[in-house]
């Protein structure tokens, strides 16, 4: 295999950096280019096994010896991809956790999978993050609903994606190994009827049920941001609501991330027990 060409960067003005700290911080520039960034060598291998092409990859001077882990990445890339190479302080200055041994890469948005396209079948189980504001929280969804083996996450009226790069860095790039599709709460919902996947509503209600007595081994688990809770469009489907009990002297609610990870982990307890039953 011939040595890859690498590109030097020395400038903040360059082109392309100034594009890169574009796709960090706006939403609608990401859609406009079609392309986003990724950073850390662990997420960018995810990245690499997903659809999305790879535009670009950026690592420091500093990590480019013949034993560091970004020389071993470049080696297996296909030749398609543009190598850069930029100063140390620059590239601490252009990414969150800057350091000698990590990158950062561009990846192409082709291969991002519509809610058509999502592959779920009757024992699913699926989590509907509903209209999550903080790409922080969303990204967490992703991590623990891979740990805990759920089939898919659907991103219901989205209002942070998930390749905002602090949902891919949340996620530890989990965004690329568990299937995913964003769209409207009616999209979502006829798919849950399509599949005939039960509605479990996670929300503070008079009638909620604990999940210990809800039917969670398979469906569609739905939760939304703290402050606002659930859509009343899920409350109105809704085929069990279900809340976590809490202790009166406490809070009257969970961080998203957290309430989804207790109800995701009942969900998984069931699955296991049942599938040990037959």
């Amino acid at each position: 295999m011939s040595a890859v060409s690498i590109r030097k960067i020395s400038s903040a003005q360059n082109p392309l950096l100034k594009k890169i700290l574009r796709l960090y911080g706006s939403g609608s520039f990401r859609k406009k280019e079609r392309a986003f960034v990724v950073e850390g060598l662990a997420e960018i291998r995810r990245a690499l096994a997903s659809p999305h092409p790879l535009v670009s990859l950026l690592a420091p001077e500093a990590a480019m010896g013949a034993r560091s882990e970004v020389d071993t990445l470049r080696k297996g890339l296909k030749p398609s991809a543009t190598h850069y190479e930029i100063p140390q302080a620059l590239f601490d200055k252009i990414t969150y956790r800057g350091g000698r041994n990590n990158a950062l890469a561009v990846f192409d948005m082709t291969g991002t999978r519509s809610i058509s396209s999502l592959k779920i079948g009757e024992n699913s189980s699926v989590l509907i993050a509903d209209a999550i504001e903080k790409p922080g929280n969303l990204g967490a969804l992703f991590r623990t609903a891979a740990a805990l083996e759920f089939h898919a996450i659907l991103i219901a009226a989205p209002i942070t994606g998930a390749l905002h790069p602090n949902t891919i860095r949340n996620s530890l790039g989990t965004v690329f190994t568990l299937p995913y599709a964003e769209g409207s709460r009616e999209e979502i919902f006829a798919l849950m009827q399509k599949h005939r996947l039960h509605i479990h509503v996670s929300a503070l209600q008079a009638d909620a049920i604990s999940p210990a007595h809800a039917a969670l081994h398979r469906g569609g688990l739905v939760v939304g941001a703290e402050h606002c809770g659930v859509d009343d469009f899920w409350l109105q489907r809704a085929d069990q609501i279900i809340q976590i009990p809490m202790a009166a002297t406490g809070p009257d609610s969970l961080n998203v991330s957290t309430a989804a990870a207790i109800l995701m982990y009942e969900a998984q307890r069931q699955r296991t027990k049942r599938q040990g039953q037959r």
